[in-house]
Formats: structure tokens, C-alpha cells, sequence
């Protein structure tokens, strides 16, 4: 049976989607195919226009003040606002409206077709629907991560929420899960052997990697023969290695390679299955070998590269928060206080993106944005003017890459880093 067309406002809907999920990511607004819908395309700043105009739509949905606090009106701007607005996951938004995820999801869609019903009226665009085609369409490559909930069991949906740009560092990671197993070991007179001392960034979020190992490590202790229990961390080039290895020497690294159909664990149990899924969301593998006396799992996760982000601003506050932001994610801080010294890092440092206040003493952060738009060397960092005035035109009209309104949150400050194109540092 062919799959049904969908209609002008379905595409409508999904574009509003993709646009609303891609709210604080300006490469994903300006290739919006809203854009012309809205006749944005050839106008100045096009990506943070499309931002405020669907910014300015939630905050039109707005109930008034005396509205009860269960109104109906009151639960669609409180989704739209937490869900887009302030990018929180949908479990973490169903828990604060006290609904369950699928009750959650029922009222998300009623919300976004209340937003997409007041876009319509606003900017009297039913003529405009009628007349597009394919208007609003995703293309494949962007639908939205939730589209991979019909994909894991529901156990598992909770994964979707988890932000893609946290990392973890292995040796804690371990150390904690090895404190955490040691009763058990000790009951089934196990020893666990980790000696730590080899400590990377692996790009998987704690989570993800704290399910696994202790899986690993509870099949290792009831499981597997041997009284040794050895973990152990191999950093090469772009991968992080871990091994859990139990039994009579283990089983060598070439035989976890290319240890022939015999040596694989072919009926996985439903726990395992799970922990593959998990690590799969998460472009990780997981390589178990059982020969008998010997018994050997390897996680293998890609190494995360810290790229080096320079913050430009003279409240000791904000840095601090900057760099909670920044915690565990494959970015690491490089702040000063003092604006003068901007172009100086800058050269130095080559970051991949500069936050840049605006508001400073002796220098402003436009003289600033100016001098480092100015040099060969730093014109091409990507700079976010953070201030909490909006003064976006003016900042893109001196060539920053985007702008936010102070206090930025976590979730829109690793969009916008996350989006930044890759680039060889220039010669200086």
C-alpha cells in the first residue's frame, strides 16, 4: 500500500518541528526551508531572524496572568517554552508538568499545531500553504532524534534526552563503577584489578558509559571463570579502548579481533541487548569473546577532542558558569577578564569559538569583535556576542557568527559551539 501524501500543513507542521528542535543553531535556520515561507530568504541575518519570529509566536501564546495554573492555555506555553524555548528534553519537561513521556508527547502536539495555527493567522500564510510544495519538509539527514524513539524499547527512551555533547573522563568513570561493584566481587571472592593512571576523554555520556561497564563487570564476577577480574584502558589515536578481562591470562587483543565465529557470543540476553543498544545510540561497539577459561569484553568509544573555546568577559560569575557549562564536554575553557588581551589569546590559542561580552570596562567587547575581525589571523573564529541586551543586528552587522541574550543555557551554548564549522587554524 503506497504510504499516504501528506499535506501542506503536515509539512508545515514537521518544518516548524525541525525549526523549533534547530531553534538555537543558526546553520539549521538559515537552510530552514521556513525561510521562505516566511519571506526571509535575501534579508540580513536571516537565521536570527527565523529565531525571533518563533520566539516572538511562543511568547504570543502566553495565557494571561489569571489564567488557573492547569488551563489549557497555560500547559501549551509552558510546553513550548520549556521544550523550545529553553531546549530541556521531553522526559525532563514531562517530570516538571507531573506527565507521564506519552502523555507528555499528546500535549507537545497539540502544542506545536496550536503554534503552527497562530503562525498561520499571524502571517496570513494559508494561501501561501496552498501554493507550496513540500514547504517545511525535513530532509532525512535532519529529523530530529526523537524519530529514533520507535527504534529502542521503552526503557531505553530516557537515552534520547541525554545531551550528545557531554564526554567522559575514563579513569573517574572506572573508579567510581570499580567502588561501586566491589561488594559484590568481595562476596563472590573476586578481585577487581584496576590501577587507573591512564585517563582520557571518551566521547559518551557518563551515563551510558556507567550502564555498560557495570553490566560488564556484574557478568564478569557471576559469569566468568577465574578468581582476577583485570580493567584496563588503551588510548590510541582517535579511540578509547576499555577491557574487561576474566580468566586464565585473558584472551590477547588479537584474538578479540579476529577470533572466528566460534569465539562470539551469538544469543545475547536481554540485558546485553540492551547495553549494545544503548552504546549503539552512542556510535560506541562492544566486543565480547568466551573461550572457555578465558573471557574478554572491549568497549570501543571514539576519543573526544577538546577543542579550546576563549571567553572574553569581565564578571568572574559568568566564567564560572561558562565553565560548568563546558564540564565534560569536548570543549575546555580559556577565559579572561581582560578585553585587551583577547586578540592576544586569540592569535595564541586559535580556538574554535570566542564568547564575547559586551558590556567591559576600558574596551567594549564591539572594539574587541572589530580588532579581531580585523587581523588575518583571527577573522575566521566564529564569534558569540553574549549580552543581555538585544543587540543582534548590530553584532552580526560586525561580523559575529551568532548572538544570545545573557544568562545563555548549557543546552544552547553547546549548539552553538557544536554547529561551528570545522577549521584549520590560520597561520599567524
Amino acid at each position: 500500500m503506497p504510504a499516504a501524501v501528506k499535506t501542506n500543513d503536515e509539512l508545515f507542521l514537521e518544518g516548524l518541528r525541525h525549526a523549533l528542535n534547530h531553534l538555537y543553531d543558526p546553520e539549521q535556520l538559515r537552510t530552514s526551508r521556513l525561510v521562505q515561507l516566511f519571506a526571509l530568504d535575501g534579508q540580513h541575518a536571516v537565521a536570527t531572524r527565523l529565531q525571533q519570529l518563533l520566539l516572538e509566536a511562543i511568547e504570543a501564546l502566553r495565557p494571561a496572568t489569571n489564567e488557573p495554573a492547569g488551563a489549557g492555555r497555560r500547559r501549551i506555553h509552558q510546553v513550548l517554552q520549556l521544550r523550545y524555548e529553553q531546549q530541556f528534553a521531553q522526559k525532563e519537561v514531562a517530570t516538571q508538568l507531573g506527565l507521564s513521556v506519552r502523555q507528555f508527547r499528546r500535549l507537545q502536539q497539540v502544542a506545536l499545531e496550536s503554534l503552527a495555527a497562530s503562525l498561520i493567522a499571524t502571517y496570513g500564510l494559508a494561501e501561501r500553504l496552498d501554493h507550496a510544495s513540500a514547504v517545511g519538509a525535513p530532509r532525512r539527514e535532519d529529523v530530529d532524534v526523537e524519530t529514533m524513539a520507535g527504534e529502542l524499547p521503552q526503557s531505553l527512551q530516557w537515552i534520547l534526552g541525554l545531551s550528545p555533547a557531554e564526554n567522559t573522563a575514563t579513569g573517574q568513570a572506572l573508579s567510581d563503577v570499580v567502588r561501586l561493584v566491589q561488594p559484590l566481587a568481595h562476596h563472590h571472592h573476586k578481585q577487581l584489578v584496576w590501577h587507573g593512571g591512564v585517563e582520557c576523554v571518551a566521547a559518551i555520556h557518563p551515563l551510558i558509559l556507567r550502564q555498560a561497564m557495570v553490566h560488564l563487570l556484574n557478568t564478569a564476577i557471576l559469569h566468568t571463570p577465574g578468581s582476577e577480574i583485570a580493567i584496563s584502558v588503551i588510548c590510541e589515536g582517535v579511540e578509547v579502548s576499555i577491557c574487561v578481562r576474566s580468566g586464565a591470562g585473558g584472551v590477547g587483543a588479537d584474538q578479540v579481533e579476529d577470533g572466528g565465529e566460534e569465539a562470539e557470543i551469538a544469543d545475547w540476553d536481554n540485558e546485553e541487548a540492551m547495553v549494545r543498544q544503548m552504546l549503539g545510540v552512542w556510535h560506541c561497539a562492544l566486543c565480547i569473546v568466551d573461550h572457555g577459561d578465558q573471557w574478554q569484553a572491549e568497549l570501543r568509544c571514539k576519543r573526544a577532542q577538546e577543542q579550546p573555546v576563549l571567553v572574553v568577559d569581565d564578571h568572574a560569575e559568568t566564567i564560572d558558569l561558562l565553565k560548568r557549562c563546558l564540564e565534560g564536554t569536548g570543549y575546555r575553557m580559556i577565559a579572561t577578564h581582560e578585553p585587551q588581551r583577547a586578540l592576544g589569546l586569540a592569535l595564541e590559542e586559535q580556538p574554535c569559538a570566542i564568547l564575547l561580552d559586551v558590556m567591559m570596562p576600558d574596551m567594549d567587547g564591539w572594539e574587541v569583535l572589530t580588532r579581531l575581525k580585523q587581523h588575518e589571523a583571527t577573522a575566521a573564529i566564529p564569534v558569540i556576542v553574549c549580552t543581555v541586551l538585544d543587540q543582534s543586528e548590530l553584532a552580526l552587522s560586525l561580523g559575529a557568527y551568532a548572538f544570545v541574550r545573557k544568562p545563555i543555557r548549557r543546552e544552547a551554548l553547546l549548539a552553538l559551539l557544536d554547529a561551528q564549522p570545522v577549521r584549520e587554524p590560520a597561520r599567524r
